[in-house]
C-alpha cells in the first residue's frame, strides 16, 4: 500500500513547480521593498533629490531625518566645508522656502527646522 511513502503524480509534480514560483516572487518582492525603503529614507522626495544641488539635499535630508529643530551649528558641525559658506547655503534655501531658521540669543545660533 506504501505507508510512509509519497508518489507523486504529474499535477503535483506542476503544483510544486507553482508554490517554488511563488516563494520566489515573494522573495524577490520583499527585498525589492527593503532596498527601496533604505533608498528613500532620506526623507527626500523624488523631484527634491532629483532637483535639489548637493549642500542644498544634505541639509534638508538631514533636518528630516533628525524629526525636529535642530541648531544652525549642528548642521553646520554635520557638513564638511567652511562654515561661511554652509551659511550662505542655508540662508539661500531660507529665502527659497526650503528651511526656516530662528536666532536663540540665549544660544546665540540660529534654529534650523525643515
Amino acid at each position: 500500500m506504501g505507508h510512509g511513502h509519497i508518489a507523486l503524480i504529474a499535477g503535483d509534480a506542476w503544483m510544486t513547480g507553482v508554490i517554488i514560483l511563488v516563494f520566489v516572487i515573494v522573495i524577490a518582492g520583499v527585498i525589492w521593498l527593503i532596498h527601496r525603503k533604505r533608498v528613500a529614507s532620506d526623507g527626500l522626495t523624488p523631484i527634491e533629490r532629483k532637483e535639489l544641488e548637493y549642500p542644498n539635499r544634505e541639509i534638508l535630508a538631514m533636518l528630516r531625518q533628525h524629526g525636529g529643530p535642530m541648531t544652525q551649528r549642528e548642521v553646520i558641525d554635520s557638513l564638511p566645508g567652511d562654515l561661511e559658506d554652509i551659511a550662505r547655503v542655508m540662508q539661500a534655501m531660507e529665502s527659497k522656502g526650503l528651511i526656516q531658521r530662528k536666532w536663540r540669543s540665549d544660544l546665540e545660533t540660529y534654529i534650523v527646522t525643515a
